[in-house]
């Protein structure tokens, strides 16, 4: 309720803090589908960035959750964006095993083998399911490709 109240007082919802985070990349880490939705309906671009590049997707991706990652790509969010780093939120996905939204992510055309900076493909840092889930994808590592 106090986000919609901001909002509807004219609040920016693109606005950044000192990390570049607008408050969809908050949104898209600590609250629910239902605010994230809020925010695109007042016009919160889905494909900001952080300082660092990190788009909401890849916060999305990186806790696990794929009802917002849904939301996300719904509205356009560009499933292989890069942040600094070259990492991509299927490697953020990746990282803590959250094999949903990597599923999610690959069902929407993310690529398997996108090198981060390092030359370090999704591969190279997945473990458990996620690494399966790759595997059947054609996943492979810096080493393979």
């Amino acid at each position: 309720e106090a986000i919609k109240n901001h909002c509807d007082a004219g609040t920016d919802v693109n606005e950044k803090d000192k990390y570049g985070d607008a408050p969809l990349h908050i949104a898209a880490v600590r609250t629910s589908g239902e605010v994230v939705k809020l925010l695109i309906e007042k016009g919160a671009d889905v494909n900001t960035k952080t300082k660092w590049g990190r788009t909401p997707l890849a916060e999305a991706a990186s806790v696990g959750s794929r009802e917002i990652a849904e939301l996300l790509i719904a509205e356009g969010a560009d499933i292989n964006a890069r942040e600094k780093g070259g990492g991509t939120p299927l490697h953020q996905a990746t990282y803590g095993d959250h094999v949903e939204v990597a599923e999610l992510l690959i069902a929407n055309g993310a690529n398997v083998n996108a090198q981060d900076d390092g030359g370090y493909t999704p591969m190279n840092y997945s473990y458990g399911e996620t690494a399966s889930l790759l595997l059947k994808h054609g996943g492979k590592t810096k080493g393979e490709l």
